[in-house]
């Protein structure tokens, strides 16, 4: 079973995760973060409150999020982005909470 081992935050809703399998990816949640489900997320105080619970993602006792999810749909570190735009602008979820 795969599990998240060591997580780092990362500016604009990104986490840094490492795994049991000796691989390290990058989740962006900017997608996740249009979901009713994830809400809670668009603060980013909130989401620099993510942690391990029994190898899984959790925020509190309501939000978190599958490992194989991450570790399927993460990108293998290290990642060199040359985009200089906020990818999690507020048009892409709405106004959030900062």
């Amino acid at each position: 079973m795969i599990q998240a081992v060591k997580i780092k935050i990362l500016p604009d809703y990104k986490l840094l995760i490492d795994f049991n399998t000796g691989e390290s990816k990058i989740y962006d949640f900017c997608d996740d973060l249009k979901h009713p489900v994830f809400s809670k997320l668009k603060n980013k105080k909130f989401f620099a409150n993510a942690k391990i619970e029994s190898g899984g993602i959790v925020w509190d006792d309501e939000t978190d999020i599958a490992t194989e999810h991450l570790y399927e749909r993460g990108v293998v570190f290290p990642v060199i982005s040359h985009s200089k735009s906020n990818p999690c602008s507020e048009t892409k979820f709405g106004k959030s909470e900062f």
